[in-house]
């Protein structure tokens, strides 16, 4: 009888931590579906803040590749040289544009390429990262359309295949078919909501980031400035042709006379 209950309890317990995991995985669904969307429909918009996410994610990549390959077997080791390094670019992509457009460029390629090639060798990891650099190369020269369509597809991915575990179709082709609606409709909201800039627009923008003033915005002040330098003279010329007609008469008087004659 006292087994039969110690079996009902270790039965209830197994019963009980299945609910909470399940529960939890839920939870981790719903957040990371959460995360997609965001990345699927304001990729563009919160361009810095990916930047940074993934500029620490590559730098705690890297981090974590040295300390391996250096030989280091504790995990505190790993840890430090993960966040250090990915601190690092994370703070090298905000601070400096183009290097974040590159850094978010070449994460997404890799992000992407990762997922569908699954590398498993050497060669199959260095086409991932030749894949990443690429679109980091690519990025630099289309920063707007490379930006928008690799979020959307990255949130695409990440949003479609949530749902599908959420609403629990988890069969591969519902999951591919929720992620590239989500991907198509997330481009669509993005190429709308972020109309395409001229390059100067662009460089006025990286000036403000950086904390200068834009060479374009310079050039108008300077501009205007010579022009009204350049009034000042003229009034003050005519004034003094004025003056040289009319000896002792006031501006006004001499204008008045002129008209006369």
């Amino acid at each position: 009888m006292v087994d039969i209950l110690k079996n009902i309890m270790n039965i209830a317990y197994r019963v009980r931590d299945m609910q909470i995991a399940g529960t939890l995985s839920m939870a981790l669904f719903g957040v990371v579906l959460v995360f997609g969307i965001m990345n699927c429909v304001l990729g563009y918009r919160l361009l810095r803040f990916w930047m940074m996410i993934f500029g620490f994610l590559i730098g705690a990549g890297i981090g974590l590749f040295a300390i391996h390959q250096i030989g280091f077997g504790e995990k505190m080791y790993y840890a430090v040289g993960m966040i250090g390094v990915g601190l690092v670019l994370a703070i090298l992509s905000f601070a400096v544009f183009k290097a974040g457009i590159f850094i978010m460029g070449a994460g997404i390629g890799l992000t992407i390429t990762v997922y569908i090639i699954h590398p498993t060798t050497s060669f199959s990891f260095f086409i991932c990262l030749l894949a990443g650099v690429g679109l980091g190369m690519l990025a630099l020269r289309y920063e707007r359309e490379v930006i928008i369509v690799g979020t959307s597809i990255l949130g695409g991915i990440l949003s479609g295949f949530s749902t599908a575990k959420l609403a629990k179709m988890e069969e591969i082709p519902f999951g591919i078919i929720f992620s590239i609606g989500f991907a198509l409709v997330g481009m669509l909201i993005q190429f709308a909501i972020n109309k395409p800039k001229y390059d100067d627009d662009y460089d006025d923008e990286e000036d403000e980031d950086q904390g200068k003033v834009p060479e374009r915005r310079q050039k108008w002040e300077e501009a205007d400035w010579e022009e009204a330098e350049s009034e000042t003279k003229r009034r003050g010329k005519k004034e003094r042709d004025d003056k040289k007609i009319f000896p002792g008469s006031s501006t006004e008087s001499a204008r008045k006379s002129m008209k006369m004659i």
